[in-house]
């Protein structure tokens, strides 16, 4: 009776180490995007000889250490590291035929931008400042917020003497009446009032250069670019919601085939009425009937502002597209999706998942897993994603002038992440996460440890 007493002990400890190891390493809890936080995961296309792309990492902390890691088959590698004060930024440049994914860490808080473009004279992006559209990042973690400390992408260009000057007009929407102060790297630049519910076209910003934006209410902050597309949030902040303030995309009135239609892009979670209508005034340019699971391209809107509002949950994205009004033609740019649950999206060209940590999810009704800081290619076409952990997702759309393959002609996104991705370095393939070995190791240890005492009880009888 001995022997069996400390048995016991043993075979509870293998129990736990074994239960354990099958145990989820995060617990379950519903999650929404962050647009700044300390882990991040990006996906850069591969690209011809005469495109390049950048990583911007905005500082939002002091003594900030920055560690860009490239993501491998066999795991993580250490590509740079830097140390920023607040309001600094890290660019990384690329401009590899081949496609590569990377995870950016760092020790306090950050934003992140991917953009990209062709640096043939006369349309030199310098260091990689693609054009796109992109609503940008509220030091909340949220699109909507007070404060926002952003490097404004290009959606305009003037010549300077013999310099050409990439430049950005951003728009203010105002969701509370609100004082709005924007500060450059010299000083305050402007100030001035909105009522709620109002936009503002800002004067034309050196693109790249670190502003400061703070309203008194809360506002949201974007730039809006031909050939391209965007999600837009809602207005409680989440990438799903039921009233939206947006801009449709440019739109050539022209015979061209390949003409620009601008406009909006609905995904609808529940049968559900869409009205779209201007911000100012109400007047009602579309309206809609739509059913759960329905995705819909809208043409033909002018491009004023305008005011979304759905009976039922929907999520929209702010797009252009070339030669026909449908999603299969969103112009060449990146978007981005993050969180749990469930996830709608038309990926042009395809998308790729990345995992914060192991996990399942279901992709049209297939599941499959991936273990943390890892990534899968999810193909062309439209998916709904069902996830109970958080999945962040880059939607890619690759030029349809120079042909599929050739990267996005010029494009530039705000990258989103989630709150239980780790601001660690990714291991390596030998030295992840699988447990089996140690269990194995455990279970054969005990087994050792029970014919021993099994002997030694023999002996004495």
């Amino acid at each position: 009776m001995k022997q069996i007493r400390l048995l016991c002990p043993l075979l509870l400890f293998i129990t736990i180490v074994v239960s354990s190891s099958l145990m989820p390493l995060f617990a379950q809890t519903e999650e929404s995007y962050r647009s700044v936080h300390n882990a991040f995961y990006v996906h850069a296309p591969g690209m011809f000889y005469d495109y390049v792309w950048a990583v911007s990492v905005i500082s939002l902390a002091a003594d900030n250490h920055i560690s860009l890691y490239e993501l491998t088959k066999e795991g993580g590698e250490l590509v740079k590291e830097v140390d920023l004060d607040a309001q600094e930024v890290f660019r990384y440049n690329g401009s590899e035929e081949r496609a590569r994914n990377f995870k950016i860490v760092s020790t306090g808080s950050v934003s992140v931008s991917f953009h990209g473009g062709q640096i043939n004279a006369p349309w030199d992006w310098g260091l990689g400042w693609g054009s796109g559209s992109t609503f940008y990042t509220a030091k909340s973690g949220s699109f909507v917020g007070k404060e926002f400390i952003f490097a404004p992408l290009p959606n305009t260009r003037v010549l300077l003497g013999d310099l050409i000057v990439d430049q950005s007009t951003p728009i203010v929407f105002a969701l509370d009446d609100c004082e709005v102060t924007l500060e450059g790297p010299y000083g305050p630049v402007d100030e001035w009032f909105m009522f709620a519910d109002s936009s503002k076209e800002l004067n034309p910003l050196t693109a790249g250069v670190v502003h400061r934006l703070v309203s008194s209410g809360d506002v949201l902050l974007a730039t809006f670019n031909n050939n391209s597309f965007t999600v837009v949030p809602s207005l409680s902040g989440e990438l799903t919601g039921a009233i939206f303030i947006t801009r449709p995309e440019l739109q050539n009135q022209t015979d061209d085939p390949l003409r620009l239609f601008g406009g909006l892009v609905v995904y609808t979670y529940e049968d559900c009425e869409v009205s779209v209508r201007t911000l100012e005034g109400r007047d009602l340019l579309k309206s809609l009937s739509l059913n759960t699971g329905d995705y819909e391209f809208i043409s033909d809107l002018p491009l004023v502002d305008v005011y979304v509002e759905a009976t039922g949950t929907i999520a929209l994205w702010s797009a252009s597209a070339r030669g026909s009004p449908i999603p299969a033609n969103l112009g060449d740019d990146l978007t981005f999706l993050a969180g749990t649950g469930t996830l709608r999206f038309f990926a042009p060209s395809y998308a790729m998942a990345f995992a914060p940590e192991d996990l399942e999810f279901t992709l049209d009704g297939s599941t499959v897993g991936l273990e943390k800081d890892r990534y899968t290619e999810i193909k062309g076409g439209y998916h709904v994603i069902e996830t109970d952990k958080p999945l962040i997702i880059e939607v890619v759309a690759l030029s349809q002038l120079t042909g599929q393959g050739s990267g996005p002609n010029s494009f530039g996104t705000t990258v989103l992440t989630v709150g239980s991705a780790v601001a660690e370095a990714p291991a390596k393939a030998e030295a992840g996460m699988d447990l089996t070995p140690i269990v194995a190791g455990v279970a054969v240890a005990a087994i050792a440890i029970v014919v021993v005492l099994l002997r030694m009880r023999a002996k004495k009888a």
